[in-house]
């Protein structure tokens, strides 16, 4: 679990001090304790519809703003963030996605800005690829050496 944690973290400090990243999507542990990791804490709540009827409804879905761009990034380097992101009793409802304010998205405005964070790095909830994580590191090792050095 240590490991997981401080994959998820140096990956996105990386993305982050890269410029790949504008925004600090994802939280990471900051500690633990004897029975539980500590997490920086995100604002706001889970469970937002990922789709809305319209007015003869038509089912649209929810534009979760950089969502794609937040997944596509860390899948490349083998680790999916993807999973576990819908309520397992209502797969239209969002679950370890933290929202800020979503309560503005609507039918006819379908976009959840970027006020988000995905939360829980558990093995149910996020995939690792090791292969493809050790081909990351491997073919970026001077980049990651010299963007991740101390200071």
């Amino acid at each position: 679990m240590f490991l997981r944690h401080t994959l998820i973290k140096k990956t996105r400090r990386l993305l982050l001090q890269e410029g790949a990243l504008q925004i600090c999507s994802c939280d990471a542990a900051a500690g633990s304790t004897e029975r539980a990791y500590i997490y920086e804490w995100a604002f706001g709540r889970d469970g937002f519809p990922w789709a809305y009827s319209d007015e003869t409804g038509y089912s649209i879905s929810v534009r979760l703003d950089d969502w794609n761009s937040f997944n596509a990034m860390f899948l490349e380097s083998g680790i999916d963030l993807q999973t576990d992101c819908t309520n397992p009793e209502n797969g239209a409802i969002s679950q370890n996605i933290v929202h800020q304010l979503h309560l503005g998205a609507s039918a006819s405005q379908p976009i959840l800005n970027r006020l988000w964070k995905r939360i829980d790095f558990g093995p149910r909830s996020i995939r690792l690829d090791y292969e493809r994580l050790l081909n990351c590191l491997r073919k970026n090792e001077q980049d990651i050496k010299e963007t991740l050095k101390v200071g």
